[in-house]
C-alpha cells in the first residue's frame, strides 16, 4: 500500500495572486499580463513584428511559475498535443542568450532541455507540454506566443481577470519552484524503476524529482519528517540515474538539464553501470550523511519513501 505525507511546505489555497490585468477572451492571463498564442506559422524575426504589430511583444519568461502556466495553457491555445512555439529569447552576436524584452535578462531563469541548445541554433522554442526549451533556427517556421504590459493593453474595455491558482492532484505546491511535489512511502519498498513507473508515472502523471537548486532541495526535503539516525531503507527515490557513478553520463529522467548538485563526495553503496540517486531524510548516526544530502546506490535497491513531481493545473 502506498502512503503519503500530509506535512505541507505551502497551502496551495494561500497561493492566488489577486493582482488582475484586463484581458480579452482569446488571451491567457497569469500575474499581471495577457498572453495570446497563434497558429500562424512565421520565422522568429517575423513573430516578433507581428507581436510588436498588434501592440504586444513576443513572450518572455522570468521564472518557473510562468513558464509552467504558458506550457500548460499553449497546447489547449494552439490545438496541439505535442508541439513548440517560439519565445522572444534569442542569441547574440557575442554568443550569449538575452530576452528581446530586457526585463527578465538579470535574473537569468532557464529552462533548456538536456543537450540543448546547439551552437548553431540562435532562437528558441518552448516545448509542450513539458515546458522545456530548444534552441532552433531563426529562419524555421513556428507557432508563436506574445504578451502584453503590464495590466493588458486594452485596460480600459476588457474585463478584469484574476490570476488562476495553481492546483495539485494530490501533492503540494512550491512557490519557490513552480512544481508540484509528491512525497511517498511504502512499507514493504520500492526499487528506482518501479517507484518512477508505477507511482509518479501512473499516479502523479510526472517523473521521480528532478533538483536544480538548494531552493528546490529544501522544498523537497521539506515534506518528509526530520529524522536523527536514519537507516538505509528511509532514504527517498529522486530521479536521477547514472550509467557509470562518476557524473558524467548522469541524466534526470524528466529530461531537465543537470546542473545543480548536493552529493557527499563519492560516497554510497558500488552500484556498477546502473547508479540511480537518493536524498536523506536526516542524518546517519555514522555521520555519513545528513539531511538533505545525496548518494548513489544500485537501481534495483529497495527503499521505502521516494520523491514525485509534476506540473501544476490551472483553474
Amino acid at each position: 500500500m502506498f502512503l503519503k505525507f500530509s506535512l505541507l511546505f505551502l497551502v496551495v489555497s494561500n497561493l492566488v495572486d489577486k493582482s488582475s490585468a484586463a484581458c480579452f477572451p482569446l488571451e491567457s492571463h497569469i500575474g499581471d499580463k495577457c498572453y495570446r498564442f497563434f497558429q500562424i506559422p512565421k520565422t522568429f524575426k517575423d513573430a516578433t513584428q507581428y507581436c510588436h504589430d498588434m501592440g504586444y511583444t513576443i513572450v518572455t519568461i522570468c521564472n518557473a511559475i510562468d513558464n509552467n502556466y504558458l506550457a500548460s495553457v499553449a497546447g489547449p491555445a494552439l490545438s496541439i498535443t505535442y508541439g513548440k512555439y517560439w519565445i522572444g529569447y534569442t542569441k547574440s552576436a557575442n554568443g550569449t542568450w538575452n530576452w528581446v524584452d530586457t526585463q527578465c535578462n538579470s535574473p537569468g531563469y532557464k529552462n533548456w532541455q538536456s543537450g540543448y541548445p546547439f551552437s548553431t541554433e540562435n532562437c528558441a522554442t518552448e516545448v509542450t507540454p513539458s515546458g522545456f526549451w530548444r534552441s532552433e533556427q531563426c529562419d524555421s517556421l513556428q507557432f508563436f506566443a506574445c504578451q502584453s504590459p503590464p495590466g493588458g493593453i486594452y485596460s480600459t474595455n476588457a474585463p478584469e481577470t484574476t490570476t488562476p491558482a495553481p492546483n495539485c492532484k494530490g501533492g503540494t505546491y512550491s512557490q519557490g519552484t513552480g512544481f508540484c511535489y509528491d512525497a511517498w512511502t511504502r512499507s514493504s519498498g520500492i526499487s528506482f524503476n518501479d517507484a518512477n513507473n508505477e507511482i509518479c508515472n501512473k499516479i502523479d502523471n510526472g517523473n521521480l524529482t528532478s533538483i536544480h537548486s538548494a531552493i528546490e532541495n529544501d522544498a523537497v526535503i521539506s515534506q518528509y519528517p526530520s529524522s536523527a539516525n536514519v537507516t538505509w531503507d528511509q532514504m527517498i527515490w529522486i530521479g536521477l540515474r547514472d550509467t557509470n557513478s562518476n557524473f558524467n553520463t548522469a541524466s534526470w529522467l524528466d529530461g531537465s538539464s543537470l546542473g545543480y548538485r548536493n552529493f557527499v563526495g563519492m560516497y554510497g553503496v558500488p552500484c556498477g553501470n546502473d547508479c540511480c540517486a537518493l536524498i536523506s531524510p536526516g542524518n546517519f548516526q555514522n555521520g555519513s550523511l545528513r539531511r538533505g544530502e545525496w548518494t548513489y546506490a544500485p537501481c534495483k535497491s529497495v527503499v521505502t519513501q521516494a520523491s514525485c513531481k509534476y506540473r501544476p493545473y490551472y483553474g
